[in-house]
């Protein structure tokens, strides 16, 4: 059996997205919980932010 690490245990099936807070140049990214991408997308709507990624994506690779 794979051993897991404390953060899995505590929040069990939850993965971690990011969206970006602002526009442009001022774009902060902002990292939240979610269980997967449906409920990503449902929080990212309710918030009103334009743009979610999940936060396995390197944000020095997009400029960020």
């Amino acid at each position: 059996m794979a051993k897991k690490n404390k953060k899995e245990k505590l929040w069990g099936g939850y993965k971690q997205f990011t969206y970006l807070e602002g526009t442009g140049k001022d774009a902060v990214p902002v990292k939240f919980l979610a269980k997967d991408d449906n409920d990503a997308q449902l929080y990212v709507k309710k918030i009103g932010a334009t743009s979610w990624m999940k936060a396995d994506v390197d944000l020095k690779k997009i400029g960020i």
